[in-house]
């Protein structure tokens, strides 16, 4: 099993989890793989497989629901067929800010490296890690699935005011949608129309639009 195996095999876990009862969300067609979700449970989740000869990448997210103050769920792997890259994973503080959830990843995180400019919507305890191995990347996943697993099982324990809500998750998805390396790899595989589109609908849309080409299915 390579390594493009091992993450098809966790990008369908992590789609089980987060579509049991959920409604499936629709949204403009793209070269590859999404599916949205939304739910009693969050707001939006978000699951992407980009693959191809070259690289296979992986990125969930999840969004609380607009008076829930939990942290945003983020995870994102990117491998190539027989070594993996890397992989993050953050609990994105928004009202609330969870702590000490870096200790429970069951393996050795070395320090991060400098974060981008873009990414001060990130935790304290972000991590960006270098896989070393097939080995190392599966752990890696099975952490992101059973952290989403505990994530779930906690959100919604607090309420709050939705406008508290809504800046924090506005800055985030701002934050995000100003990461340039994204936005140059879309315009060279779909150009800037549909990389603006991608960007600002599918990845990181801003928690008080809903955009007219998104509707539930």
């Amino acid at each position: 099993m390579n390594c493009f195996d091992i993450v098809e095999n966790y990008a369908k876990q992590f789609s089980e989890i987060l579509a049991k009862d959920s409604e499936p969300v629709q949204f403009p067609e793209f070269p590859w793989k999404n599916q949205i979700w939304r739910s009693n449970k969050f707001r939006r989740a978000h699951v992407e497989e980009f693959v191809s000869p070259a690289i296979s990448v992986l990125h969930v997210t999840v969004f609380p629901h607009l008076d829930d103050p939990s942290p945003i769920y983020g995870f994102d792997v990117v491998t190539g067929a027989k070594k993996p890259a890397g992989g993050y994973i953050d609990m994105s503080p928004s009202v609330e800010t969870w702590n000490r959830w870096r200790s429970w990843i069951p393996f050795d995180v070395p320090p991060n490296k400098a974060i981008p400019e873009w990414g001060t919507c990130f935790s304290d305890e972000f991590v960006a890690i270098p896989l070393r191995d097939s080995a190392h990347l599966e752990e890696l996943l099975k952490y992101g699935v059973s952290m989403l697993s505990e994530y779930l099982n906690r959100i919604q324990q607090n309420k709050v005011a939705q406008e508290q809500v809504v800046e924090r998750q506005l800055y985030y998805c701002q934050q995000q949608r100003n990461n340039q390396k994204t936005m140059q790899i879309l315009e060279r595989m779909i150009g800037l129309e549909r990389a603006n589109l991608f960007m600002n609908e599918v990845l990181f849309p801003d928690p008080i639009a809903a955009p007219s080409t998104l509707r539930v299915g």
